[in-house]
């Protein structure tokens, strides 16, 4: 809630050098997806309880504070803090607790970004070796025409991508609608972004 932010005790000494900007919402409207990227990467500092908020915030290498949900969501915050080597004081149980010292406190990325690219290696290679594996279903066709994809269904497991079939391609969609992989059956090939080759298979 965008006004326990401004219940924060150093909120009115901040508030003089900083404006305080809820990126979920600007006036009555909602920002578009782009809108919501451009303020996290203009932002200075950030405070979130969203995963993906925070998953743009480290990808942008900001000083951040998250905030806990209090139920299984957290979870994968705290995994991702600890794969990438982010410190578990920077998660808060609530906003009123978020500390100012902490939120300036430097986040070493150099440290993190190395550990992020150690995780896309390991990503790279499940998601290589998973399309290397025979489908379980004989005739592959009528198994995607039975909405069964049986080489690369471990990515619906992920509750921010979708995989649809669209001719004799594979999309796997972020957010269900911005295309980060293209599979091209006929090729036996991976698109990055849908244009970018990336590995065949």
């Amino acid at each position: 809630n965008f006004n326990d932010i401004k219940k924060l005790p150093f909120y009115d000494e901040l508030s003089k050098e900083y404006d305080f900007v809820d990126v979920l919402k600007r006036g009555d409207t909602k920002p578009s997806f782009g809108n919501f990227l451009n303020l996290i990467k203009n932002a200075d500092y950030i405070i979130a309880n969203s995963y993906h908020g925070l998953v743009f915030s480290i990808l942008f290498k900001k000083q951040f504070a998250a905030i806990r949900l209090n139920d299984m969501r957290d979870d994968r915050i705290i995994t991702m803090f600890s794969k990438l080597g982010i410190k578990k004081n920077r998660l808060f149980f609530d906003t009123s607790q978020v500390s100012k010292d902490i939120l300036f406190e430097k986040i070493d990325y150099e440290f993190v970004m190395k550990n992020l690219e150690i995780e896309r290696h390991i990503s790279y290679e499940y998601l290589r070796n998973a399309l290397n594996t025979q489908p379980k279903v004989k005739n592959y066709s009528d198994a995607i025409g039975k909405g069964i994809i049986t080489d690369i269904k471990f990515l619906n497991k992920f509750s921010f991508l979708k995989c649809i079939r669209k001719n004799n391609k594979i999309l796997v969609l972020l957010f269900g609608h911005i295309p980060i992989f293209r599979i091209i059956q006929t090729r036996r090939e991976v698109k990055l972004f849908g244009f970018i080759p990336l590995f065949k298979y």
